[in-house]
């Protein structure tokens, strides 16, 4: 009997370290928003019909010459993005999810709405961007960009005042980001919406 008591706290040692293994520390991934570019939501690459996949009709153009074959106003679909950059300084890899994105008025940091995040992709060394699991490796950067859906920008506008120019106004962009369950907070930079850029041919 005496020698099954002096075993007794060996198996429970055993168990918690057990415990401890299997559960595992959280990876620590520091994370900011580099950068944001407002100015259309494109259909993404295999959704764009064959005819219209290198330009299409800029918004509010005029119908005389609106044409794609070169005697109108045209424009590239330029879209919308979000970069941002994740250092793991864990010896754990972990596992990265966008859960939330909000724009918000910079100058009081109320919400005016809320944008649709899709489509990670990575920096990689060939200098271009390709799919990306969401995972950042232990002791790893990267370098990483969404595109962003268009929030309802005539709301915006109701927001900041019908006076206010929507293009000039100081905006930041709240994105809520998930890293092996924990949640967390970052804000980009001020940033301001583009014009689309229109090309007279």
């Amino acid at each position: 009997m005496r020698s099954l008591l002096l075993a007794l706290p060996f198996v429970l040692l055993d168990l918690g370290c057990a415990a401890i293994e299997g559960g595992g520390p959280r990876s620590d991934i520091k994370t900011a928003v580099a950068s944001v570019q407002f100015l259309e939501d494109c259909p993404d690459p295999h959704e764009e019909e064959p005819a219209r996949s290198a330009a299409k009709v800029a918004p509010g153009a005029a119908m005389q010459g609106d044409s794609l074959d070169g005697h109108g106003p045209v424009h590239q679909c330029t879209q919308s993005t979000m970069q941002l950059s994740f250092e793991n300084t864990s010896e754990r890899d972990g596992t990265v999810h966008i859960t939330g994105v909000r724009i918000l008025d910079a100058k009081g940091s109320r919400e005016l709405g809320k944008v649709a995040a899709r489509k990670p992709s990575v920096w990689n060394a060939e200098g271009t961007y390709q799919r990306w699991d969401q995972v950042v490796p232990a002791g790893g950067t990267r370098k990483v960009a969404y595109r962003l859906g268009d929030p309802d920008w005539s709301l915006v506008q109701r927001a900041i005042g019908e006076s206010e120019d929507i293009y000039a106004y100081p905006l930041v962009l709240e994105v809520e980001v998930e890293v092996d369950g924990k949640a967390m907070t970052v804000r980009s930079p001020q940033f301001t919406r583009e014009q689309v850029h229109v090309i007279v041919t």
